[in-house]
């Protein structure tokens, strides 16, 4: 049977408003944090995956904010960050970025 990361553990959950991100870049290390809507505590808003150093490096979105219709969205998708920008960020525009990784669960 597979293993999938994180190994480290789930942190608490938190709680926020679709269109909102999880505020934290840096967690323990291989780790996730589940951020879910604060008006229905039932509903998954998104999740962050920490890596090795506890530096974000996936965040996968469940709901959004507002669709586009030109540019329309599949759930979950999942975005990948960027640490080589001097101020590190989640990256948008992504060959992967509808797709979920699946070794993240």
């Amino acid at each position: 049977m597979g293993m999938c990361k994180p190994s480290g553990g789930l942190n608490p959950r938190i709680f926020g408003k679709v269109g909102q991100n999880i505020r934290d870049a840096l967690g323990k290390p291989n780790t996730r944090t589940d951020m879910y809507d604060i008006d229905n505590p039932n509903d998954l808003i998104q999740q962050r995956w920490y890596g090795p150093e506890g530096r974000a490096i996936w965040d996968r979105d469940w709901k959004h904010k507002t669709e586009n219709p030109k540019n329309p969205h599949v759930y979950p998708h999942d975005h990948y960050w960027d640490w080589s920008k001097i101020k590190p960020r989640i990256v948008y525009k992504s060959k992967n970025e509808e797709t979920t990784n699946i070794n993240y669960c």
